[in-house]
């Protein structure tokens, strides 16, 4: 049988110890410090290739919950959402940046977003911010200047 491991430092803290269903995202940490800094709101940003835009979009076809129906791909951006909004005072105004249309085959329509948005409201969201269509791409100017990043977007 396999030894177990050696008994952790006196005072070290094992950040995975919490249970997997009470951790506190970065998104909900960011808002309280947000708040503790004089904000009156923030946007959780669910757009442009980031991990909750993955999540929402058609193409998420996971099969352990979190993809495949709409149900299971709002499931992750609710979650945080809901973690997010507990983390900060009721006054605190918070809403999202979400596609309308990522304009890829396969990706999420107008009409399907409609219905995202409308779960959001459901939620409590304060707002929802729409975007359309996100492309970067990174390409040389010319052999002498550094590569950049032109980011294409009509929002």
């Amino acid at each position: 049988a396999p030894k177990p491991p050696p008994p952790a430092p006196v005072g070290f803290k094992n950040p995975f110890a919490q249970p997997p269903s009470s951790p506190s995202p970065p998104p909900a940490k960011a808002a309280k410090r947000a708040e503790l800094a004089g904000f009156h709101g923030a946007e959780l940003h669910y757009a442009h290739a980031y991990t909750m835009a993955s999540f929402l979009s058609a193409t998420n076809s996971r099969k352990d919950g979190y993809g495949s129906t709409l149900e299971g791909r709002l499931r992750l951006p609710l979650e945080v959402f809901a973690a997010t909004k507990k983390s900060v005072s009721n006054g605190f105004a918070l809403g999202c940046r979400m596609l309308s249309d990522e304009v890829i085959d396969g990706g999420t329509r107008v009409e399907e977003s409609a219905k995202i948005a409308t779960a959001f409201a459901a939620s409590g969201m304060d707002f929802i911010s729409l975007s359309k269509d996100f492309s970067c791409e990174l390409r040389a100017r010319s052999s002498r200047s550094r590569p950049f990043i032109s980011a294409a977007s009509s929002t």
